[in-house]
């Protein structure tokens, strides 16, 4: 029986393939083909820690984080791969980057910028929209940009999702 359990580790050079090919997955329903480019130039010059999560030796997810200032971190480019969505892979993964980006730096505010499609997952986490525009990423596909108050969720222990 193949193992279930999600790995999570720092990326290197030789993932990039793989986080490609979990952003391939994902499109068109969670990004445009136009974003790939965007993506590629991110894993080339990392603005911070990013993880992979895998099952086996097979890439399923991705996502790191970048620190704004002393109190404020952004999550950037989080995904997991459509067929194993759902699992509690993309939790697991999440709570991974709020645990290092919180020891990183005396962390209050975590942002980050979704789709609608994917909103709820983070309400289920604890952030809240702060706002919402239609077709800002691209027809059909409109940007959230949403916000959580880390103390509050520190006292919470972070909600079950």
């Amino acid at each position: 029986m193949p193992d279930l359990s999600l790995g999570i580790r720092l990326y290197s050079e030789s993932d990039r393939c793989g986080c490609l090919a979990v952003f391939d997955a994902n499109v068109p329903e969670d990004f445009r083909d136009f974003e790939r480019e965007g993506f590629e130039g991110f894993l080339d010059d990392l603005p911070g820690p990013y993880l992979v999560g895998t099952l086996g030796a097979k890439i399923i997810g991705c996502g790191g984080y970048a620190i704004d200032d002393s109190s404020t971190v952004s999550m950037c480019w989080g995904m997991v791969s459509p067929e194993y969505q759902k699992r509690g892979f993309g939790r697991q993964l999440l709570l991974k980057r709020l645990e290092l980006a919180v020891r990183a730096v005396d962390c209050k505010t975590v942002r980050l910028t979704t789709s609608h499609r994917v909103k709820g997952f983070f309400e289920r986490m604890g952030f809240v929209v702060v706002s919402r525009k239609t077709a800002g990423i691209a027809e059909g596909l409109d940007e959230c940009e949403m916000v959580l108050d880390v103390s509050t969720e520190l006292k919470n222990g972070f909600r079950a999702g």
